[in-house]
Order: C-alpha cells, then structure tokens, then sequence
C-alpha cells in the first residue's frame, strides 16, 4: 500500500515577466483567473539561455472575490479609485469585464487606461457598453497607452476587445456619477473626407448637456489623421490616432465637428456614444499646458472649476517620433511612459493643489487642456 505509486494530473502555464531582460524587477500578471480559485506558482529562469532548474518553494494563493465598494456619499462627475490592472484575455472577441468590485453602485460608466505592452506590434483594443453592438476598435500603438469612457450596465459591467496575443491590459482609473451618461448603442456619424463636418448630436442629447463623449477609430496607419474640436473653436490639433476617446463641449445647437483625411471602415469612424450634463466647463479653445522643461516629471497648474478641480481633459498631440511621454495625476509615483507620440486623449485626476503631471520629451510635442471636472 505504502509503495504504490500516486498520480497527479494538473496543466501548467508559463507566464513570462513584463520586464524585458535582465531585470532585478520582476512583475507577473495572471490573466483570467476565476474568483475564489487556487492557483500554484514556481519561478524559473534561464542562464547565457540555458534554462535553469527551479529551487524555489511552490506558492500557493487563493484568489478571493472581493466585496464590491459602497456608495459614496459624495460622486462627483469623475471620481478616482487606486488603479486597478485588468485584462480581457485573447481571442480578437469582445470579453465582458465584471468591475463590480472595483466600481461602486451608482457609478454610470468607467474611466479606462488602456496598454499595449507590446514594444514591437500594434494592436487593436476597443470598449463599448454591453448593450451596444457597434464594432468599434483600432490600433494601439506598440508600447503606447491611452484612455477611455466607457458605459457601464445595471451589473457593473463593460465588454473590451481582446487582441490575438496577451498583451493588452486595462486599468480601472476611476468612475463616472450620476451627471454622465452613455447611449445603451453608439451612434456612428456619417463623414466626408477632408472637409470640416458637423457632429450634430442634438437627437441624442438633452438641450441641457455641456459635453459630448465621442469613439474614434482607425485601423490604417496613413489614413488615421484627424483634427475634432467644438463647433466654433479655432483649433486645429491634426495628427495620427488610432484609437481616441474625445471629451468636447457642444455649442448652442449641440454641436461638434471633426476633419477626417478619409473615412469609412479602417479609416476614421467617429461614434457618439454619452454626454455629460453639469459639473463640466469646456473651453472653446484649448489651453496649451505644455511643459517647458523637456525629458522629465512636471507639475502643471489646471484650471479651476468653481473652487475645485478633480479631473482634467486633455488632448495630446506630436508628430509620430518614437518618443517617451506621460500624464499623471500631480505627485503620483506610477512610472507608466507611452513610447509612441501621436494622437491621445486623456483624463488625468488632479491632486488638492489642482497640479497634475506631465513628461514632455521633445518641442514637437503639446498638451491641450480641453475642459476641467468638479
């Protein structure tokens, strides 16, 4: 009895570090782990490329289902949470993310940093709300990021598309209140290249809203410009994309407008897909908050709205060059660097002196505040 022999059946998987090289850092992510499951690891590596025999203990962790967070007393428009790393897996399908223990009840929708941490290939990456059936995705520049509104549903859920490699990762960075709203299906406006057109929201939107939440999406690299501003602002921020997700205020008769350089599927598509109705100021021209000082962290100054600021809306804009740049909320320590500057969109938290961070690394490269938060 003693000397039979026992069998074990169990499935390995190999997960390699998200630092590239001899790193004295090593940081592992486990994608689709199911809640309240067990996992088991042991680390190994190689040597001049010799795999080397593991010596170290097997881990075991248990991955608990954590309580969704309560109601807030206070929800502002935009409201931060401690970033929350999320992916959606493989399979080039939209995966359903539930965000019920990092969102709580009454949040409408997800503020969303999406990276490719790919430093090599492109990939595409997209959110929708569950109910929206649009096909709305594009590429994600290799070892870029961006970020993203997204709506979510009665269970606090979004869908994200999920690329062919295990590359694209979502990090939860806040949550919309009750003043955001998000079309249960977005609207795709029909353009024509290269002339200004009006994105008239006005069927979709209250006669009180201040701000719309537009989808941009491209798939062609040479066809991927675009410029998208209120209707009535002077500016003309013109560069490649991908993959946006633009915040603009609307004039009078609920107004946008947007100069694609060619359209249609795999060019530029624009989807109207929420609004925002009080606890928002959009300018009609942007503020160019630019630091002066290249190639490292800078603290600048948001503008206020009433006597505070929560979050900023900012555009950024270069000219392709492979590049380092950032934005953060003000003192923050996350070291995320996007390596590709193009065309961007983004949400940053401020802090209590409404300071928020940005890494600038060359003259071709400028930041637009768009509009301030509550």
């Amino acid at each position: 009895m003693h000397g039979d022999r026992y069998f074990c059946f169990t499935a390995y998987h190999d997960n390699e570090q998200e630092e590239v090289g001899d790193t004295l850092t090593h940081t592992f992510i486990k994608h689709e782990w199911p809640h309240c499951s067990t996992r088991y690891f042991y680390f190994w590596g190689e040597v001049s490329g010799v795999a080397c025999q593991s010596t170290t203990a097997i881990f075991k962790l248990h991955f608990e289902k954590e309580k969704a967070p309560p109601k807030p007393e206070v929800m502002f428009t935009f409201n931060s949470i401690e970033p929350q790393l999320r992916s959606p897996g493989t399979g080039t399908l939209w995966k359903t993310l539930d965000l019920s223990h990092e969102l709580p009840p009454g949040a409408t929708g997800a503020i969303i940093q999406i990276q490719n941490t790919d430093i090599s290939v492109l990939r595409r990456c997209g959110l929708r709300k569950p109910s929206s059936t649009a096909e709305v995705y594009g590429q994600l520049m290799h070892g870029n990021y961006t970020w993203g509104l997204v709506g979510i549903d009665a269970d606090r859920k979004i869908e994200a598309y999920a690329p062919i490699a295990d590359v694209m990762i979502y990090w939860i960075m806040g949550y919309t209140g009750s003043n955001v709203h998000f079309l249960d299906n977005a609207h795709e406006f029909t353009l024509v290249k290269q002339v200004w057109n009006d994105l008239d929201c006005s069927p979709y939107v209250p006669a009180d809203a201040d701000a719309a939440i537009f989808n941009v999406s491209a798939l062609s690299g040479s066809l991927s410009r675009y410029a998208i501003r209120k209707k009535g602002s002077t500016d003309v921020h013109y560069s490649y994309f991908y993959q946006n997700f633009p915040i603009l205020g609307l004039d009078e008769n609920k107004k946008a407008e947007i100069w694609p350089i060619d359209v249609g599927v795999g060019n530029v598509r624009c989807f109207l897909t929420g609004y925002i109705v009080g606890g928002v100021k959009m300018h009609t021209n942007s503020i160019d908050i630019s630091p002066a000082v290249l190639g490292s962290w800078q603290h600048q100054l948001i503008s206020a709205y009433n006597d505070t600021t929560h979050f900023a809306i900012i555009e950024t804009l270069g000219t392709a060059q492979v590049q380092p740049w950032g934005i953060r909320k003000g003192g923050s320590l996350r070291p995320i660097l996007g390596t590709v500057r193009d065309h961007q969109w983004c949400y940053p938290h401020c802090d209590t002196d409404r300071l928020i961070d940005i890494y600038r690394s060359y003259e071709g490269m400028h930041f637009y505040e768009i509009g301030v938060t509550d």
